[in-house]
């Protein structure tokens, strides 16, 4: 079995620009540009099993657009968690859960479903 990051062949069938050519990706990666239009395209295992090579050589192939399911993240997901509120009877980051409970009863917001100080400090509005 390849080492991740090693070069390794793929078969490459783009369906948005038709780009069908072998090239080397590094082994352990999920997902590659088309060298062709850019698109990132999923590698997936050329037999279906991790690192064993098809009839061709092929490790990989790469026929359909690699879809994250990651959360995106923009520049401000994470501000409210760092920023100190200018309103000193609004809590924040730096307050601890019981006195950001203590807001969130105030105002009459459901926070059940929190698990983490993250989840608390998403729910302090914005006003």
């Amino acid at each position: 079995m390849p080492k991740d990051g090693e070069m390794v062949k793929a078969e490459f069938m783009c369906p948005q620009c038709g780009y069908d050519k072998v090239i080397h990706v590094k082994f352990g990666f999920n997902h590659w540009s088309c060298p062709g239009c850019g698109i990132r395209l999923f590698l997936a295992y050329a037999t279906g099993t991790r690192g064993e090579k098809d009839a061709n050589g092929f490790y990989y192939k790469a026929n359909r657009e690699f879809i994250s399911h990651a959360p995106k993240n923009s520049e401000g997901d994470f501000s409210k968690m760092f920023t100190r509120s200018d309103d000193p009877n609004k809590p924040d980051a730096y307050d601890t859960i019981p006195d950001i409970k203590k807001y969130l009863d105030k105002h009459g917001i459901d926070y059940s479903h929190a698990k983490f100080k993250g989840d608390y400090v998403a729910l302090i509005p914005d006003d």
